[in-house]
């Protein structure tokens, strides 16, 4: 991603709070991204992470979830190069 890229606004596809959490599926026209924003309300980091936009409904209902897939996704990428 671009810093210009990073500067263009997102379009909010959803909005939820629930158990303490803010969690928002934004989208990004220029290039089609799709990332899930996480803001715990109590402790805690927030954090965003890209999502497959056939994915996108699934990880803005388990933020979780996909965050830890990712992040098992990504150690393999960095272990296999």
């Amino acid at each position: 991603m671009t810093r210009k890229q990073s500067e263009e606004p997102r379009r909010e596809l959803a909005y939820r709070v629930a158990e303490g959490l803010e969690v928002q599926l934004l989208w990004r026209a220029s290039d089609d991204s799709v990332a899930v924003v996480v803001h715990p309300s109590r402790a805690g980091a927030s954090f965003e992470f890209r999502v497959e936009p056939d994915h996108a409904l699934n990880a803005f209902r388990h933020p979780y979830l996909y965050a830890a897939l990712r992040r098992i996704h990504d150690e393999r990428s960095r272990r296999a190069a």
